[in-house]
């Protein structure tokens, strides 16, 4: 089975700014949690997953609550697709599990809700006015 997970343009966003932090020498544990499965529009498979941002290669590891380790590079590949017109997917295959990750504007991913709290040196909005 395929599982699907959507990150917002916020997420990738948090996710970089994470691992930005640690090669900085902060403590940040590069994670951001999903429980996002009733989005009218963009409902992942599973009920909870991990997002876990890795300077080393996209690995998935299922569960209760499933473990996605997405690479720097991955998330900027994401990020850019997401500049353009619509956003990306990227696939990840590890054995027989395979996750469709999925990018997505924030003013359609967010056009029904808020979005959730973060860490405000992680926050893009934050980021933003500080450069």
């Amino acid at each position: 089975m395929t599982e699907k997970v959507f990150l917002s343009q916020r997420n990738l966003l948090t996710l970089l700014s994470k691992l930005d932090r640690q090669v900085a020498g902060e403590v940040t544990a590069c994670t951001i949690t999903k429980n996002d499965n009733v989005h009218s529009i963009y409902p992942q498979t599973m009920p909870s997953c991990c997002i876990h941002a890795t300077e080393a290669e996209d690995s998935f590891l299922g569960g209760l609550t499933a473990l996605i380790n997405i690479s720097r590079a991955s998330l900027e590949e994401l990020y850019v697709q997401l500049c353009g017109v619509k956003g990306g997917t990227i696939t990840i295959t590890t054995g027989d599990d395979v996750i469709e990750v999925t990018s997505v504007r924030d003013d359609v991913y967010y056009a029904e809700r808020v979005a959730g709290p973060v860490l405000w040196s992680d926050d893009p909005g934050y980021q933003s006015m500080v450069q």
